[in-house]
This record gives C-alpha cells, structure tokens and sequence, in this order.
C-alpha cells in the first residue's frame, strides 16, 4: 500500500525440490509468483523495496533459493534481479525466463574476482566479514534516521504482506536496499565492502543511543555546490530538494556523499551500555564517524541475528 491504494505486490509460495519449475533442487524453496508495482508509482522505488522484503524474508526463514519468472521486455526488473545476483537460469516454451537466487546460513567468503562490495551485493543480504574487514560507526540525529530508516520509526512490518509507506512518510520510500548518506565527517570508510554500524543519538523516541542498522559501504563523493549534491543523490536520497539545499555545499563547507546499502536492521538493538562494555565506544557518545577495531567488531556481529554466520 501506499498513500492511496495499492502500490506495489508480492505473492508468494513455498516449494520443495519435487515440486517447482526451478532448476536448482533445494529443500526449501520461496517462489514469487507475483511481483507488481502500479504504473503511476514507477520511480519511487517500490520495486525495490519490495524485493528488500523477499531478501530478508527468505534470509532470515533459512530458504535454500528464491526464484521468479518474467519476460526479458521486464527490463527494468531483470535489471534489479540482476544486480542483486539473480541469475538466468532457463528460458521456457513460450520465452518466459527463470531467475534464480541461492540463500546461505554461511558465512559470506570474499572472492578474489570481485571487490568485498560485489560480492556482498550479488550474495546480498550477507555481506564479508573476515579479518582485515574495516567497520565504521555512523553516528545519525533523530530526524535523519527516521528518514533513512522508517521501518524503525513505526511499528515494525513482520511480514511480507504489511502495507507499504503508508500516511506521513517521505514520498520516495526509505525502506529501500540503496541508500546515501550525508555528512561532514573526514573519515575516508576505507575499500568499498567495509561495514556501516549506524549509531542512533539521544532520541525522544526508541531506539536512543544505540546501534540500529547495519549498511555495506560503496562508495563516497563529495559535493562543493547544491548542484553536486543534487546530481550526487539523485535516484537514491530520501531527502528533498528543499532538504538538499539548506545543506549548502561549497567548496568551504564540502558534504560527503556516502553511498551504501542497507544490509539489515540490528535486533535487538546495541545500547550504548553494552557498546561500552565491549570497548566499541570508550567514552562519551561519538559526534562523528569513527573505527570499530576488529576485536569489538568481532563481539558484536554475532548479536546482530541477520540470519547468517558473520
């Protein structure tokens, strides 16, 4: 749902290797019989945001494979089935295509082929995690996560059939996998692959002080005019124009444009208490982006529950 009626659809089925038109066998099979966005909502990205649903869904209910079948003039649709690593795997009678996705409870290996980023987005929801893995904390005010987050700042959506950005939320809905975030901070987020944790600051609302989400870094550019920041952002920002604008960039008061995906929502969420007791954060609650050391990075994955070994 969304604003009005129904925007966007899925429906789907639970299949078993005896019984399915996939070519990978699995025990544990989601198949996606209906995958739909309204027209005149096209732009928004519904799509998106509805194949989020499926990933996380199929992640978290330890289902070996997801597949679904549609018409190579879907292009706009193989093209997301694509980046997110499903693959062409038959091609029936009448020219519908099967695309297929295999799922793991596994921890994610890196590939000598592909940049820790690659792999983590064609193995999406799971990410990298070995030694050597970089992991940044991102301090986020109120108001920009529940921006960037409004799953988080409504009651949660437990399913894949709740209503989708309905009432007051941003136009363009921020539940979606790709995301940008923006800031003034130096640090460089090393290679792309390396962990986000979004740290939440004092909040009138839960979560406060704590950490939430959990992002897979791309890539940053910076923006020196409000024309940068616009043609930086486009297609993925949550945020306005308005908004945009009275960020003000110059060449004097430069913002950072982080580009990232959204990998999952950390449940439940890391206070800033037990932060502490594992040495992610020291001292005071941080103000700007700062290193987790492997050591703490290793004690807190595990408490994430994104239904896969990390």
């Amino acid at each position: 749902m969304y604003d009005d009626g129904l925007a966007g659809l899925i429906v789907r089925k639970d299949e078993t290797g005896a019984n399915t038109d996939a070519t990978i066998k699995s025990k544990k099979i989601l198949k996606i019989c209906t995958f739909k966005v309204r027209p005149e909502k096209r732009g928004v990205k519904l799509g998106e945001l509805l194949l989020k649903k499926v990933f996380w869904f199929a992640q978290l209910n330890k289902y070996d494979l997801a597949y679904i079948t549609t018409y190579e003039t879907q292009v706009a649709l193989i093209d997301l089935l694509e980046y997110y690593g499903f693959k062409h795997t038959a091609t029936k009678d009448d020219g519908e295509r099967v695309y297929e996705k295999q799922f793991s409870q596994k921890r994610l290996p890196a590939t000598p082929e592909a940049s820790h980023f690659d792999t983590a987005r064609l193995n999406y929801p799971r990410f990298v995690t070995e030694e050597g893995v970089r992991a940044f904390g991102v301090p986020i005010k109120e108001a920009y996560h529940d921006t960037l987050y409004p799953d988080l700042r409504n009651s949660p959506q437990p399913d894949l059939f709740e209503a989708l950005g309905m009432g007051t939320g941003p136009k363009r809905p921020g539940n979606t996998i790709r995301k940008v975030y923006l800031c003034r901070a130096q640090s460089n987020l090393g290679k792309p692959g390396s962990i986000l944790l979004f740290y939440k600051g004092k909040s009138k609302n839960f979560p406060s002080q704590a950490l939430t989400a959990v992002g897979i870094f791309e890539e940053f550019s910076v923006a020196t005019s409000t024309k940068d920041l616009l043609h930086m952002t486009g297609g993925r920002s949550v945020y306005s124009e308005t908004e945009l604008i009275d960020w003000k960039a110059s060449p004097h008061r430069p913002v950072k444009v982080i580009n990232y995906l959204l990998a999952g929502y950390i449940d439940p969420t890391i206070s800033l208490d037990e932060l502490r007791e594992h040495g992610v954060i020291p001292g005071h609650p941080p103000q700007s982006i700062f290193e987790i050391g492997g050591a703490a990075l290793r004690l807190i994955l595990p408490r994430m529950n994104l239904g896969f070994q990390t």
